[in-house]
């Protein structure tokens, strides 16, 4: 389980610098009580990163949910259980695919 001291070391490796280096003027995650933390709000506020003010309930526009629950939805005939079955349907491993696209695509 994520920490608000774990999320916070993967800010601070990670999100600060490529935030930096591409100019990024807004910071989106969703309402996890690890993302609410008062450490994790007080290094973003240090890191001068507004985050995106964003409804906890409001699944419909949050579309990280909603391509997690396509791709779900797509692979609930399929064994997932390891690599080798996901491969054997390769329908269904381009939509994983495509919306792991997708989702970096959207960052």
């Amino acid at each position: 389980m994520m920490t608000g001291e774990w999320y916070m070391q993967v800010l601070e490796d990670h999100i600060v610098l490529f935030y930096e280096l591409h100019g990024c003027n807004m910071f989106m995650h969703d309402g996890a009580p690890c993302h609410r933390a008062k450490k994790v709000m007080q290094c973003l506020k240090n890191h001068n990163i507004r985050v995106l003010d964003w409804s906890r309930n409001s699944p419909d526009l949050n579309f990280t949910e909603n391509c997690w629950s396509y791709m779900k939805n797509c692979l609930t005939d399929c064994s997932t259980s390891s690599i080798q079955c996901l491969t054997r349907n390769k329908k269904k491993v381009v939509v994983l695919q495509y919306g792991q696209r997708i989702l970096q695509e959207s960052c």
